[in-house]
């Protein structure tokens, strides 16, 4: 929404009411006004005391020390832009503001722990947007450039948080690319960001259809032409990243911190590089840079969290476990690839590190999300870096040392515990190893409060990245285990993965 439609918006909601009317007769125009103008201030209010709170605590600013709490709550503000849905409902058709309300209560909906039912309205409001027409280029010209460039904004708009939650789901969107004509919305410093959000989400589903789809695999013949996919859409990552810069500095004002398009570079660049359909063999080049961008995904959040009160969403959750699990399956899969320094410095020392700061943000999320679910998946992901950097040690020591390949490092040679808490052995007794073979059968009850979190349906994301074709012959690595375990994890995945991904 442009800055003129808002101020006009407010105009002709001026005078209404922060309270319960139902019942009361309005015309469908009005009652659409009021379910814009509700839900528009229900998404300002989901942050206002988080935001208030953490100027009041900033020891560099004093103004807002004394600003107390007087708005209605985030809560209350939908319930009420709800009632006024509630008078159209039945009388809806596609629509410009219908579109806008389905939306809004996406946008709205992502502070809650579960993810499908915004796939579902994300969803339905690009194929009512394809219904009128949105999609396309208007041939008819009889209408104001203003009036079309907003139509072109919101199919944008829904096009960009539709690709968000159906790739951080793993499931296809609504609409291709070669289905689309519109003209994305015109160039200014209020949109520019925008703009760079839209292509970001594009080159998002070309890694969802040429990556992770498995019947463009067929089209390349040669591994070589399966790499130069990665390195094209890695090419055209690099890119938007260099424009990001460039802009950057030159916007008055910014409705993201620059971290947060630095997230989404880094979020991506792990998802491109890691196994899949494509490329089930990782080369060197690909092994080091998902195993970097998944640990600066979590030094980004990490940060987040320790510099700010922001509201946790299942995105954000869902980001950087995803992230600490790429990093470390990646790892273990592929550090005998990596020349020894290498894999020394990076595997052993900086994955250790990454590591700990990821079980770090799984803590402070469970402890701001008020809720127990994400102690035992924080707990979980600490027995798994465990058993990795176990592993990793243990191999690596002996490809430099040439032990036997049945030997065993005594205790003084493995490396820190993820948890130093509980002394220096590896292992907790009482707690599985994920990479013990026949521990997990199944699903293991253990695991209940991932699929409590990402959803219930284990069989409707394509991000499946450990099939048995992929690692075959990987002795080193589990292969049930580590099924059992990520299909546990993200099952539904119903939000990265800040992924927000």
């Amino acid at each position: 929404m442009s800055t003129r439609y808002l101020g006009d918006l407010v105009s002709r909601c001026h005078g209404f009411p922060a309270t319960s009317t139902a019942g009361v007769a309005r015309q469908p125009e009005s009652s659409a006004d009021r379910t814009l103008f509700y839900l528009i201030m229900a998404i300002g209010a989901a942050n206002y005391s988080r935001t208030l709170k953490q100027l009041k605590s900033n020891d560099m600013s004093t103004a807002f020390r004394d600003v107390e709490e007087v708005s209605p709550s985030s809560a209350f503000l939908y319930s009420v832009a709800m009632e006024s849905f509630a008078e159209i409902a039945q009388d809806l058709r596609p629509s410009v503001s219908m579109i806008q309300m389905l939306l809004l209560v996406c946008i709205y909906s992502s502070h809650n722990p579960l993810g499908p039912s915004q796939w579902q309205l994300a969803g339905f409001a690009m194929r009512s947007a394809v219904e009128i027409g949105l999609h396309y280029s208007m041939k008819n010209r009889n209408v104001s450039e203003e009036a079309l460039d907003e139509r072109n904004r919101i199919f944008w708009t829904a096009y960009a948080i539709e690709m968000t939650i159906s790739y951080n789901l793993g499931r296809p969107p609504s609409i291709s690319d070669e289905h689309i004509t519109a003209s994305l919305p015109t160039e200014s410093e209020e949109t520019v960001l925008a703009i760079l959000h839209i292509k970001h989400r594009q080159i998002q589903r070309r890694i969802v259809s040429q990556v992770y789809c498995g019947g463009f695999r067929a089209q390349c013949r040669t591994v070589e032409e399966r790499r130069a996919v990665i390195s094209k859409i890695q090419a055209e990552l690099d890119e938007w990243r260099a424009v990001l810069r460039n802009s950057f500095p030159t916007i008055t004002q910014h409705s993201y911190p620059y971290s947060y398009w630095d997230r989404l570079y880094h979020g991506t660049t792990f998802v491109l590089h890691r196994t899949s359909p494509l490329c089930p063999s990782l080369t060197e080049a690909s092994s080091k840079l998902c195993i970097r961008s998944a640990g600066g995904y979590i030094e980004n959040v990490y940060d987040l969290l320790r510099t700010s009160d922001v509201p946790i969403s299942w995105m954000l959750v869902q980001g950087v476990l995803y992230a600490g699990l790429t990093m470390l399956v990646t790892s273990q899969t592929c550090f005998t690839r990596i020349p020894h320094d290498t894999a020394l410095s990076l595997c052993l020392v900086d994955c250790h590190a990454w590591s700990r700061k990821c079980a770090v943000c799984l803590a402070i999320m469970n402890e701001r999300w008020g809720s127990s679910l994400l102690s035992r998946l924080a707990t979980q992901y600490e027995v798994l870096a465990d058993n990795t950097l176990r592993v990793m040690s243990t191999g690596l020591i002996h490809k430099h040392t040439e032990l036997p390949i049945n030997d065993t490092l005594p205790a003084d040679r493995t490396s820190p515990r993820l948890n130093s808490a509980n002394g220096g052995g590896y292992a907790r007794s009482a707690e599985p190893s994920l990479f013990d073979t026949g521990q997990l059968p199944g699903i293991p009850e253990a695991y209940e409060c991932f699929t409590e979190l990402f959803g219930e349906h284990g069989n409707s994301s394509f991000w499946e990245i450990f099939p048995q074709d992929i690692l075959e012959g990987n002795a080193e690595f589990n292969l049930g285990a580590a099924n059992a375990a990520v299909h546990s994890t993200f099952a539904g995945q119903g939000d990265g993965w800040g992924i927000c991904m």
